[in-house]
């Protein structure tokens, strides 16, 4: 694909296509990987206030 892009100069849809699918999938996985973390912070924090003995807070409406 690359030496097609070097002999016509215009590149092909396939290597469009597969800089969108790689894209995509930095996407999903980044997506994924914050929405991790972010609840997995979030039930750490009430574990450790159950543990403590300490009232659990309520969690702000969303």
């Amino acid at each position: 694909m690359v030496i097609d892009t070097l002999v016509h100069e215009t590149p092909s849809s396939e290597l469009s296509l597969m800089a969108l699918i790689s894209l995509v999938l930095l996407l999903l996985t980044g997506g994924w990987l914050a929405l991790h973390h972010y609840t997995a912070t979030r039930r750490a924090g009430r574990r450790r206030a159950v543990l403590a003995g300490s009232p659990q807070v309520a969690a702000p409406p969303e």
